[in-house]
């Protein structure tokens, strides 16, 4: 009796062990390995286009209305980013992703220095450049993120 208790105790224990080291070495098999589609994901997709065209073509129009003088630069730059923002959800390769964040960072950089120096001339109210400061720094902030996601 001596010896069997001892003896059995370990055989519990080198059984439990060895069902902690299978289960860790073997992947479930529930689990699918590759990323399965949504069932709405095709028609997320049609309006994610359908809807950077229209921010497009609304981009158009009010860029039209800017040159006639009928709305403020303001509006144009807010549709510019719209549209950028748009283009950006539909990327699908990493690179196109990274691409566009640096456009868009791009892009926000020229918008920024134009709104200050109109807020300068006095042709906007005073603060106006902050809003497009912070849609800047937004943006670098973004592209930062998908840098270090890619890495």
């Amino acid at each position: 009796m001596r010896i069997i208790l001892p003896a059995l105790f370990m055989a519990i224990v080198i059984g439990a062990c060895t069902l902690v080291i299978a289960q860790d070495a073997t992947p479930p098999e529930t689990e699918a390995t590759a990323e399965t589609k949504s069932a709405n994901a095709d028609k997320i997709r049609e309006l994610m286009v359908e809807r950077r065209d229209t921010l497009n073509g609304y981009y158009k129009v009010v860029y039209a209305k800017y040159l006639a003088g009928q709305v403020a630069i303001v509006e144009v730059y807010d549709a510019e980013a719209n549209l950028m923002g748009a283009k950006l959800d539909l990327a699908e390769t990493d690179e196109e992703r990274l691409e566009l964040h640096k456009a868009r960072v791009k892009l926000l950089k020229e918008q920024e220095q134009k709104l200050y120096a109109y807020t300068q001339s006095g042709q906007l109210p005073a603060g106006e450049h902050l809003q497009g400061k912070a849609r800047r720094l937004a943006a670098e902030i973004e592209l930062l993120e998908e840098e270090d996601r890619q890495q």
